[in-house]
């Protein structure tokens, strides 16, 4: 859905390509803006890997599976009318940049820094094809990224929003 996502990034297993494995670990990572759909997709994992495990048992005998689930940050929400997004779309008035206020999926500094008591937002950079091997940013938008900033800190230190 639109809040959740999930994905088992690592699977590692075996010694050979003609041998099955006698051991697999999966490491994986789920996320949500709902804390109960985050609890649901964990448990619906735990879930469908013990299903799996108790049909091989049935079958083969013998199976197991260790499960461990630890929430390493939680996810943050910052109202329209906060004086860091303000500031924030002041800078990029000024500046002429388009701004795009919108629910991001995933986790940062941020969501460990916002926890903490400061309000702080993840600002796009510009880059292309974000993780995968084909990411890139033009120079030109490394410059722009300083541009902001430091508007954004003569903006503050201005004590003005605008």
């Amino acid at each position: 859905d639109i809040e959740t996502t999930c994905n088992m990034g690592i699977i590692e297993g075996g010694v050979a390509t003609n041998i099955v494995p006698n051991k697999v670990i999966i490491h994986g990572e789920a996320r949500s803006h709902n804390a109960a759909k985050l609890e649901q997709v964990t448990a619906d994992i735990k879930n469908s890997v013990e299903q799996v495990v108790l049909r091989h048992q049935f079958a083969h005998g013998k199976a197991s599976f260790e499960f461990r689930s630890q929430r390493e940050y939680d996810s943050f929400s910052i109202p329209e009318d906060h004086p860091v997004l303000s500031l924030a779309m002041a800078a990029l008035a000024k500046l002429d940049i388009p701004a795009l206020v919108q629910k991001g999926g995933g986790g940062s500094d941020a969501n460990i820094i916002n926890a903490a008591g400061p309000t702080i937002l993840i600002c796009g950079t510009g880059m292309n094809k974000v993780h995968t091997v084909h990411e890139d940013i033009l120079v030109s938008e490394l410059y722009r990224g300083a541009d902001f900033v430091q508007t954004l800190i003569t903006i503050h230190a201005q004590g003005a929003e605008g």
